[in-house]
């Protein structure tokens, strides 16, 4: 594996885990922090803050939250990039994994016991954005990466015609 596949590898990850957690953790930390804050102005206008754990209850909670995304988005790195590895050795389209992974997801689930159709469909958003914004990245990054070759190449042909500006060869006949 050359150097450039590796930092593309790494930087299609780095931009999936971004849209990752941007979606599954900022986006709900911000709305819960909006929800806190409403419920608090709520409780004081009300006078009634809802108990003396309302605000350890909800830390407590987005921790556990937090710790899942994360755990989650491992999980996601790991699935993908052995995904990654398979298609590289395998003819594996880029739609196979999108259109599997509920029925793997809730399979999985429903047999281990621990959710059903909810849970499945949150994981399953969860590995379709993963997916598709590595998919994405990765195919940029590599139609990016031939054309700059592409270019290179001209370049260095263009500076070998420059002291032949006739094209006429140098062999001798």
């Amino acid at each position: 594996m050359k150097w450039t596949d590796i930092a593309t590898f790494l930087i299609a990850h780095a931009v999936a885990a971004g849209t990752y957690l941007l979606l599954f953790l900022v986006m709900p930390a911000v709305l819960g922090i909006i929800t806190v804050i409403a419920l608090l102005i709520g409780g004081i206008i009300t006078g009634d803050m809802g108990g003396p754990l309302f605000l350890p209850g909800v830390f407590v909670m987005g921790l556990i939250y937090a710790l899942f995304v994360a755990a989650l988005g491992v999980l996601l790195f790991l699935v993908t990039g052995g995904i990654q590895l398979l298609r590289r050795h395998v003819r594996v389209d880029v739609w196979i994994p999108v259109i599997l992974t509920f029925p793997v997801v809730f399979t999985i689930l429903v047999l281990a016991q621990f959710g059903g159709i909810f849970i499945s469909l949150a994981v399953s958003a969860a590995f379709l954005t993963y997916w598709l914004a590595f998919s994405g990245s990765d195919a940029l990054l590599k139609w990016s990466k031939k054309k700059w070759e592409h270019r290179k190449k001209n370049q260095n042909h263009k500076l070998h015609c420059i002291g032949n500006p006739i094209g006429i060869s140098e062999r001798r006949i």
